[in-house]
């Protein structure tokens, strides 16, 4: 097929038979991948029609109206089994096409067909079953009569439960009513599989309904909402949108539509009903219970974030929690499967995004930027971006993003504009350095007579009649704030002079210096003064002469005093004005003096001036800040990020850079900006809750991935060994049958007979015995990991001296026995939970005997020391030791570096103590021990605190 040109207009037909939500998804990303087509692609839908007749009649119509065709659904796509295909033909939402009988071959289906399938093999789904109901072994299938998947259904469902050692029988429905009187036969330790057929997902509601103490699982997700244990689901919005590319590049691209074959659905997901599970929670797995109330907390954690936490795969929005819903007015349901443009008001404004992030990720620095969303009702927003990749292939179509609505904090940045552009006093903007006028507002346009564009181009030196070095000198006393009112004589655009009042001070705009200057004109309080000089001498003169000149002339002054008070009252309110829009920033600004020793090294630095939010922020009064060393208001020497600020002021080039401050136990993103000679300024944003909330993301994320590779692959082993010595087993009784049933066995059958009672059967027992007893030993040990997570902390504050003490009374039995000796020098107290500490030193002193050397004797020490806030401990031991080459996994479940040693344990213990410490907000680090063994240090809040 040609690829089709700009000029030609091409038309889709789309089909299916009855009510499908499934058909809908898919719908929903074949018209993502359209809109990314390069030519615009047509959409002709023809959904829920009602029977086969009304379907013919539709592809008739397709086949000659439209270029190209796609039916979905398995009762829709066998309609096309012996019919030619003139156009292009896709198939979706489907069960397995090959035996569906529409195609011989998946990778090579038949002249002008192509497409996806949500087929799941059944003995995937049937094995997941068992893991989440293993009680279960005997199921009833119910399908629906005549369907065209039925069939594949059971018949796919019998070959796996054979493999599985599971019973599977099948019964055929073709009404609701079969279907309810079928649930009354079904025995009490039966489950019951629903198929993927129409009647039974219309009505999947009212048939759990009928059977509430029956397990039922499901060939599909929509079952599961319904009451359902687990159910089996494709992404059918991907696999939507492959359906679509595949439309696209046959119509648009050329491409041969022989050589794209059918997909089978590449990631299933298996959905679990959390009120199903709680209601048959006696028999099912711990395992299974963590994983879906790992799922659950992870859900509610997203929910309730304070900022938009959302996912991107492939390219298309795969999740977003409810802040975004809320601030964008979309349900999950329409975001879903989007591309990752939709929430942008212009493609140029996605791009803009796009190149930005790229270049931060080249970097390495953090992916942020300010950008604007369209809500439902197009309304725009401003957003603080900021993105985290997923996978190191293709980046940009693989991350986590986080946003935060910052509209009102521009909202306030237009109202400071908005106050500079129509105050009625004449304002500019100055460059210090070299006299530039970098911005005026219309007042000074109005005043001094110039168009705004001509007087952004002027310098001061042209309007202000002092000399060049003469104003030079007078900026920087305005900079240095040794001064901030002044009085110049300016020249107007018509020649005229004017004298003014000039009050100037330094600010900071997008890391840049300006003055800030308001300007008064008072030049007829000048005149004023003068004039009033002069009568003041004519009044001398006249006033023996003339009692009534004296009166008019007393008048005539006291209205010249009013005018000067009124002048004078402008003037405060415009300082007034100044110094709120300093004040009222949300962000924390401190200005500051870098301060050198005899050296000439930069030792300190002075505060010199600071906003409210700084205070709000780090709770230090002004009067505590202000006029002070910072080594002095923070406690620390040297004082925080010396080294960075002494670099902005002597290379006179501002630095951004994001920190976590330990004292204040916050962290910042700070912008540090030069000024004149030692002088700088910081601009600083507590980011602290967005920090903790990508900390315990982080933390879970990685908690759950062990959680699974124990219960994938651990776990997989013992059981995959208990199948293959249950065949032997099953071999050996199948002879013995055999040799059973003749009547005259000869001398080598019994020989064999014995051999298998004797040697084989009770060897290949003792195997599966085993291979039970490491399953359950896995499985408890996850069950321990996992409620030392969960158990709630009692906080109080621990007198750390007596915990210790009597952890090791209590292991005196012990220690005497291996002649081992500890020292306790602690004296510092910490805030916790009694009982999970003490479970910490149990743990530690447990090992230190367990691995002690052979060379040297036992001994134990543990001291404090103070952290910032946070108390230090130090447990050290004359041990074996850690490898280095194990430290980086000591603290995974069930890791043993020790794995071929007959020491006992599970490799718990270590993975304990680290959920602990993490659960207390502290950290805990492991060191060789230079004397020979192990030291761990480990830090614990000195404060109160609350549990996350």
């Amino acid at each position: 097929m040609s690829t089709a040109s700009a000029e030609d207009s091409l038309t889709l037909g789309v089909a299916w038979m009855g009510r499908s939500r499934m058909s809908k998804r898919y719908l929903q990303g074949i018209e993502n991948s359209l809109a990314q087509a390069p030519l615009p692609i047509r959409l002709k839908v023809k959904g829920n029609l009602p029977h086969e007749d009304a379907l013919d009649s539709v592809i008739s119509q397709f086949e000659t109206t439209c270029d190209a065709m796609i039916l979905l659904r398995s009762s829709t796509v066998r309609s096309i089994k012996n019919r030619p295909r003139p156009i292009p033909t896709f198939i979706g939402a489907t069960t397995h096409p090959v035996k569906l009988g529409v195609a011989p071959r998946l990778d090579s289906p038949e002249t002008n067909l192509a497409g996806v399938s949500y087929y799941v093999p059944a003995a995937l789904r049937l094995s997941m079953f068992r893991e989440v109901l293993p009680t279960i072994s005997h199921y009833i299938l119910l399908v629906e009569k005549g369907h065209p998947a039925a069939e594949i259904d059971v018949e796919q469902s019998r070959r796996a439960a054979q493999e599985l050692s599971l019973t599977i029988k099948p019964l055929y429905c073709d009404t609701l009513a079969t279907v309810l009187q079928s649930i009354d036969t079904v025995p009490e330790d039966y489950g019951i599989l629903l198929g993927s057929q129409a009647l039974l997902m219309d009505n999947a509601k009212k048939i759990i309904e009928a059977a509430p103490n029956t397990p039922f699982f499901s060939y599909a997700d929509l079952p599961v909402e319904y009451g359902a244990l687990a159910g089996f689901s494709a992404n059918d919005i991907h696999m939507g949108q492959k359906l679509g590319s595949m439309v696209v590049d046959v119509l648009t691209e050329a491409v041969d539509m022989d050589s794209l074959g059918i997909i089978l659905s590449e990631t299933p997901v298996l959905h679990f009903n959390h009120e199903s599970l709680k209601r048959f929670s006696e028999n099912i797995p711990q395992v299974i219970k963590n994983l879906a109330e790992t799922q659950e907390y992870l859900d509610g954690i997203l929910a309730g974030a304070p900022v938009g936490i959302g996912v991107v795969s492939e390219g298309v929005i795969s999740h977003v929690n409810t802040y975004i819903l809320e601030h964008t007015g979309y349900s999950q349901e329409h975001l879903m499967g989007k591309p990752k443009s939709s929430l942008y008001p212009t493609k140029e404004s996605y791009r803009t995004v796009m190149d930005t992030i790229s270049s931060a990720m080249k970097r390495g620095d953090l992916a942020r930027v300010e950008t604007k969303w369209i809500d439902r009702t197009a309304q725009e927003s401003d957003i603080l971006l900021s993105v985290t990749p997923t996978m190191r292939k293709d980046p940009h179509k693989n991350y986590i993003f986080t946003a935060l609505d910052i509209t009102a904090r521009k909202e306030q940045e237009a109202f400071f504009k908005s106050v500079f552009e129509n105050t009625e006093a004449v304002t500019l903007l100055i460059c210090p350095e070299t006299g530039i006028i970098h911005d005026a507002n219309p007042a000074a346009e109005s005043f001094y007579g110039w168009p705004l564009e001509r007087l952004r181009q002027k310098r001061i030196q042209d309007i202000n009649t002092l000399s060049d070095e003469a104003v030079k000198q007078e900026m920087a006393h305005a900079r240095s704030r040794e001064r901030v009112y002044f009085e110049f004589t300016h020249r107007l655009h018509d020649g005229s002079l004017r004298d003014v009042a000039v009050f100037s001070s330094d600010v900071h705009h997008k890391g840049e210096t300006y003055l800030f200057s308001i300007i008064h004109d008072i030049t007829e309080v000048q005149n004023a003064r003068h004039l009033l000089i002069r009568r003041t001498y004519i009044f001398i003169f006249v006033a023996m002469l003339l009692c009534v000149g004296m009166c008019l002339l007393l008048l005539r002054f006291l209205h010249t005093i009013d005018r000067l008070r009124e002048t004078e009252g402008a003037l405060r309110k415009s300082q007034q004005k100044l110094s709120t829009l300093f004040s009222s920033m949300t962000e924390m600004v401190v200005l500051h003096t870098l301060v050198y020793d005899a050296q000439g090294s930069p030792v300190d630095y002075r505060i010199t001036d600071s906003n409210d939010a700084f205070i709000a922020n780090t709770g230090i009064p002004r009067e505590k800040s202000v006029g002070r060393y910072a080594s002095e208001v923070y406690g620390t020497t040297p004082p925080p990020y010396l080294q960075e600020y002494a670099e902005v002021v002597k290379t006179k080039e501002p630095h951004v850079y994001t920190r976590h401050y330990q004292p204040l136990e916050k962290h910042f993103a700070i912008s540090a900006v030069p000024l004149e000679q030692d002088d700088f300024a910081t601009v600083t944003t507590d980011i602290t809750a967005m920090k903790e909330v990508e900390e315990v993301i982080k933390r879970k994320n990685r908690e759950l991935e062990n959680y699974l590779y124990v219960a994938s692959h651990d776990l997989r082993t013992p059981l995959v060994n208990i199948e293959g010595f249950s065949r032997l087993v099953h071999t050996d009784i199948t002879t013995l049958s055999t040799l059973i049933q003749d009547s005259s066995p000869r001398k080598e059958d019994l020989h064999t007979a014995r051999t298998i009672i004797t040697e084989s059967l009770p060897k290949n027992l003792d195997f599966i015995h085993r291979n039970v007893q490491s399953s359950n030993a896995l499985i408890n040990g996850l069950l321990q990991v996992s409620r030392t997570g969960r158990q709630p902390m009692n906080i109080t504050e621990i007198a750390m001296d007596t915990l210790v003490t009597n952890v090791f009374v209590a292991q005196q039995f012990q220690l005497n026995q291996v002649n081992a000796t500890y020292s306790v020098e602690i004296t510092h107290s910490c805030y916790g939970d009694e009982t999970l500490l003490m479970q910490i030193f149990t743990n530690l002193i447990s090992n230190s005997i367990k691995y002690r050397s052979e060379e040297r004797p036992l001994h134990i020490s543990v001291t404090s020391s103070n952290r910032f806030k946070n108390s230090l401990y130090t447990y050290t031991d004359t041990g074996r030791g850690i490898s280095e080459k194990h430290l980086q996994r000591i603290w995974d479940v069930f890791y043993r570096g020790d794995a071929g040693t007959d020491i006992p344990g599970e490799g718990l213990g270590l993975s304990i103590i680290k959920r602990i410490i993490e659960k207390h907000r502290g950290s805990i680090t492991c060191y060789p021990n230079p004397e020979g063994g192990v030291q761990f240090d480990m830090e614990l809040p000195g404060e109160e605190f609350t549990e996350i």
